[in-house]
């Protein structure tokens, strides 16, 4: 929708206030297909979603582990490059 007048941007709202009672209904009609859909979620056992954090966090753990490591490798290499006078 353009507007014709100079405004605030808001005028793409006045179709939602001129028909509320629409809008309600298609809001209604959502909320109950947002639940029809969470039924059909296969949601994971406590066992798999203990072992899938318990993975992420380790995995993490040892990415931090490397990117450390690379990261004194590289402090050190630059150190003794800079320490050079040219």
């Amino acid at each position: 929708m353009v507007s014709k007048t100079i405004g605030w941007g808001f005028e793409s709202l006045q179709t939602w206030f001129n028909s509320p009672r629409k809008n309600m209904q298609k809001f209604i009609q959502y909320l109950k297909d947002v639940r029809a859909e969470m039924i059909k979620v296969s949601w994971p056992t406590r066992n798999e979603l203990v072992g899938a954090t318990l993975l992420v966090i380790v995995l993490s753990l040892m990415m931090a582990v490397y990117v450390y490591a690379c990261d004194q490798v590289i402090n050190r290499i630059v150190g003794m490059l800079l320490k050079i006078n040219l």
